[in-house]
């Protein structure tokens, strides 16, 4: 997959929900795809118990001018929520998001409230089953 999405015909849209990918799997991936000459518009990595080890890569991705993120219920947690916050980059091109489902608490909102902040385009966010306590 890191030939093809190096490769000079740009890939616009990536889907890989429920295919039971490991985090290890998804932050190869991400990095792969932060770095690419082609910038994607759209990913959905959702429906994979990928935990908070790839909050950190998410970040750095969200830096990388995608446009849509759908990332429901991976199990980021609290602590990765946290972490999704404080690596956060300064500019994201981010116009819409999916975090729901993940228990991320009121981290989830720490974060939601950090990003509104840094992504001016965003338009729409789904943070629904977070179990906003």
């Amino acid at each position: 997959m890191s030939w093809s999405i190096q490769k000079e015909n740009p890939l616009l849209r990536l889907t890989v929900e429920n295919c039971e990918l490991s985090s290890i799997g998804v932050i190869i991936l991400l990095d792969c795809l932060t770095n690419a000459k082609q910038l994607l518009d759209v990913l959905s990595i959702a429906d994979n118990h990928l935990g908070s080890p790839v909050a950190a890569a998410l970040a750095r991705f969200l830096g990388s001018h995608v446009r849509a993120l759908n990332a429901t219920d991976i199990g980021l947690g609290t602590v990765g929520f946290q972490i999704l916050e404080e690596t956060l980059p300064t500019e994201v091109a981010l116009s819409h998001i999916n975090i729901s489902k993940n228990r991320g608490g009121i981290r989830a909102a720490y974060f939601v409230s950090r990003l509104i902040c840094r992504a001016p385009n965003l338009v729409s966010v789904n943070a629904a089953g977070n179990l906003w306590t």
